[in-house]
């Protein structure tokens, strides 16, 4: 595979990561106590985070990683999830989106 398909199959996987992602927020902010999506969830963002990471895309994997931290305190139980955080994930993901944009449209 040449690195403009590499690329390409970036830019797919990235928005479908983040339409799940999108969905699986939704999921969460209907149970928060749910273990089960919470770690789906967790799954979801830590994958585009890493896919970020092969090409060197620093400033999106940074937003990426964040999200990804949240998410693990969530998880482990040093931080409830409430409606900021559901708006600050929202809000990462959406900054993530215009990032994979801007890629896709400028290699």
């Amino acid at each position: 595979m040449n690195p403009t398909e590499l690329l390409d199959q970036f830019i797919t996987e990235a928005r479908e990561c983040l339409e799940n992602i999108g969905r699986r927020l939704l999921d969460v902010e209907k149970d928060p106590g749910n273990a089960e999506l919470l770690n789906d969830l967790f799954r979801q963002v830590h994958t585009l985070k890493g896919n970020c990471g092969l090409f060197e895309f620093k400033a999106l994997e940074r937003v990426v990683h964040a999200g990804e931290d949240l998410l693990d305190r969530v998880r482990n139980g040093s931080l409830a999830y409430n409606a900021d955080i559901a708006d600050a994930l929202l809000e990462a993901m959406d900054y993530t989106a215009e990032l994979v944009d801007a890629i896709a449209a400028e290699g």
